[in-house]
């Protein structure tokens, strides 16, 4: 391991130590607005005439083309709904603000599974080619459109994810393709380590762009990447913008927010700040006040530097809602008598980023983050007495204050090089320090070393990948033995990918992984009745997927998966408390094979007016005990979401419907040996009307969430959906 890290390390310093040659290039930047509303507009096509070099705006109307000579081009701008615009420019000039007028007209190539790919000596954490098919992108626009305010919401309707609520420390889980572990998370390509909350608590306001990494590795992202991983994309604005939201809801719940942003010579500026709030259901415990604040500023000196600081705060309470019995799935008096919350729940998140394109050919890029989790548990209880004979709640018991900080130190970098021009080399390395309170009091470090190389080949591309991460344990209480000062075995996951284009807007994707999954730390389980370790899963997947984007009828996106997981490990129900007296599950290991396709389809507009989506997962997943395989009925078989769009004469109409199938959801309550206890099996539908007034970027909207009032379950029974919920809102854009 010391060699491969040095011998790592010696490359990024020659490849740092290039001469450095700097190409004169230029770049055009620009907005496209609505000419009647002055509206920023998102998606918009943008190509040169005369050549295949194109792009489309973002969530707020910003394009941008690069590497360009310094002379004039012709952009032409066309979006379905809109008349095409064609716009003389000089590469290098300021930016300029492009008006379009709202009119049917003809695309000639539409784009719904991302853009043209970055460069990675632009963007260093892009994708292989090979991963298209496995990534699903969710745009600002569209978190609007579903009235997503929190990461977590946003991430809803995608296909194969499945969002499963508690009650309990963790809130949400979001999961792809079934699994039971929690999805990776990355922030600007910077992988974060022990995020907890933050999908739940962070808002959509700053965020441009969500991309998921469906598929079972994702080398670039994450310190395993093989549960998926979900990247968050800040905005950035290239001119002055200014937003301003207000909601308004059921259980009292407030959300609002202020987003500023600009341009100052060569600096970007981002500021926001936001206030959520909820008192949730009555007598459910349930409510929750939050602040959060996000700053971020960039500076750029032509196309060889960029310096990128920002800052993520939170400062918030949150009740642990309290479970709900039933007669079909009863909880224990004791369960009920628990008053769980945070208070104060704060999380800080600083993360900064410099690159250097050190010629055409090579970019470094260093980074840095910082996460201090400052968390109070109040735990409170019910007196349980007897009244007439039948056990009551009473009075509660003062509360017992637990503090649980955690603090993460980590630093990285990316070294990207072209040795040719059809072939990219990357090399990632990072590593972290974390001084962690989950399942006891923990010290530990972890290295990730990664190398990537792709090669274009035309109309073929392929990639190829390894990485290798070993964790070091300062201390460490797992609950049986007390491990300090000792590095654990290094693990390794590889990838091989190929991308081909079969004609001008259908590609092929293959994709090949294996590797390690490691087990939540401190995890345990009943072995013959006898606390012992789990064992880290080792797991082989392929996906095999096609896209295609029609101007006429939409576009197209099918995948084939299938994975092998041993001792895959899975929640039992069965709880326990360690010896440094935090509670925590019992896992299980398990040997899992599971195959399955996903689908997703986007229309284009049809009437002027009228866009959709679809996607669709299904899978099929057994396990094998004592030689007998039998289906594995605890993870969601069938995901499938459908929405409709509208925009008219000022309104705009969303609808989006989901539905889960029944799978066994036995999480925190302990049943019945063999009992299954069902969640899932819901319908889901939300929807949201709005009006922008003439000549003004202002919009009024109502919106329902879970309009047939599906007291669902994702998680385990005791914990409901709070269903049907009404808001009213105003949104505003400058």
């Amino acid at each position: 391991m010391k060699h491969v890290l040095k011998g790592i390390m010696c490359v990024v310093l020659l490849m740092a130590g290039i001469t450095v040659c700097w190409g004169q290039t230029e770049t055009i930047k620009g907005t496209v607005v609505n000419e009647h509303t002055q509206a920023p507009l998102p998606n918009i096509s943008v190509r040169i005439k005369g050549s295949s070099l194109a792009t489309s705006t973002d969530s707020i109307g910003q394009f941008k083309l690069d590497k360009l000579q310094q002379k004039e081009y012709t952009l032409i701008f066309t979006c379905i709904g809109f008349k095409p615009v064609e716009k003389k420019v000089t590469a290098g000039a300021a930016p300029l603000t492009v008006s379009i007028v709202p009119g049917f007209t003809e695309l000639t190539e539409v784009s719904v599974f991302g853009n043209k790919k970055e460069s990675p000596l632009i963007n260093t954490a892009v994708q292989p080619s090979a991963w298209e098919s496995s990534i699903t992108h969710i745009q600002a626009a569209d978190m609007q459109n579903i009235g997503a305010t929190n990461i977590a919401s946003a991430l809803k309707y995608n296909v194969g994810g499945n969002v499963t609520e508690q009650g309990r420390k963790r809130k949400e889980f979001y999961s792809v393709r079934g699994q039971m572990t929690n999805a990776d998370f990355a922030i600007d390509g910077v992988s974060m380590y022990y995020f907890l909350e933050g999908p739940s608590a962070l808002s959509t306001s700053a965020i441009d762009e969500i991309e998921i990494v469906r598929s079972s590795n994702a080398l670039l992202y994450g310190y395993s990447g093989m549960n998926g991983v979900v990247n968050l994309k800040t905005k950035t604005f290239d001119k002055f913008h200014t937003d301003v939201a207000a909601e308004y809801g059921t259980f009292n719940t407030l959300h609002a927010e202020l987003t500023h942003g600009g341009k100052v010579g060569n600096f970007h500026y981002l500021l926001s700040a936001t206030r959520d709030q909820t008192d949730g259901p009555k007598n459910r415990n349930a409510a929750e006040r939050a602040w959060n604040f996000f700053g971020k500023i960039s500076y750029s000196l032509k196309d060889w530097l960029n310096v990128e600081l920002q800052q993520f705060y939170i400062k918030s309470m949150r009740e642990f809602a309290q479970v709900v019995s039933t007669a079909e799935y009863p909880v224990a008096i004791g369960t009920q008598s628990q008053i769980w919350k945070y208070d104060p729940l704060n999380l800080s998140l600083t993360q900064g980023k410099i690159k250097i394109k050190e010629s055409a050919n090579a970019t470094t890029e260093l980074r840095y983050y910082y996460i201090q989790n400052k968390e109070e548990w109040h735990n409170r209880t019910y007196v349980i007495a007897k009244v007439k004979g039948v056990q009551t709640l009473t009075s509660t018991i003062k509360d017992v204050v637990t503090q649980e900080p955690s603090f993460v130190n980590a630093v990285g970098f990316t070294q990207v090089w072209k040795p040719v021009s059809e072939n990219t080399l990357r090399i990632v390395g990072d590593y972290y320090k974390g001084d962690m309170w989950t399942n006891g009091a923990q010290r530990k470090s972890t290295l990730s070393g990664v190398i990537l190389d792709e090669h274009d080949f035309g109309k073929l591309s392929v990639n190829a990948g390894i990485k290798v991460l070993r964790d070091y344990y300062k201390y460490y209480n797992p609950g049986t033995a007390l491990i300090q000062n000792q590095w654990q075995p290094a693990y390794a996951n590889i990838s091989a990918g190929a991308a081909y284009k079969l004609c001008k807007n259908t590609t092929l994707n293959y994709i090949f992984n294996a590797g390690t999954v490691p087990v939540p730390d401190g995890s345990l389980q009943q072995v013959n009745g006898v606390a012992t370790t789990v064992n880290n899963e080792k797991r082989v997947s392929m996906d095999l997927g096609i896209t295609k984007q029609c101007k006429e009828a939409g576009d197209v996106s099918l995948t084939a998966f299938f994975s092998n997981r041993k001792n895959a490990f899975q929640y039992t129900g069965v709880l326990y408390t360690n010896t440094a007296g935090t509670q925590s599950e019992y896992l299980q290991n398990l040997d899992l094979k599971s195959y399955g396709v996903e689908f997703e389809y986007k229309s284009p507009v049809v009437l002027g007016f009228l866009s959709g989506f679809t996607n669709i997962m299904w899978q099929h997943t057994t396990t094998a005990t004592d030689g007998t395989t039998t289906k594995y009925l605890n993870v969601p078989d069938f995901i499938a979401s459908a929405g409709i769009n509208a925009q008219k004469s000022g309104f705009t109409f969303n609808a989006l419907g989901r539905f889960v199938n029944k799978y066994i959801g036995n999480r925190f309550i302990v049943t019945t040996p063999g009992q299954m206890v069902y969640v899932g099996n819901y319908f889901n539908l939300d929807a949201n009307l709005g009006y922008t007034l003439p000549k003004w970027p202002v919009t009024a909207y109502v919106k329902i969430v879970n309009a047939f009032d599906v007291r669902y379950a994702t998680m385990t029974p005791a914990y409901p959906d709070y269903g049907r919920k009404f808001s009213v809102g105003l949104r505003a854009s400058f």
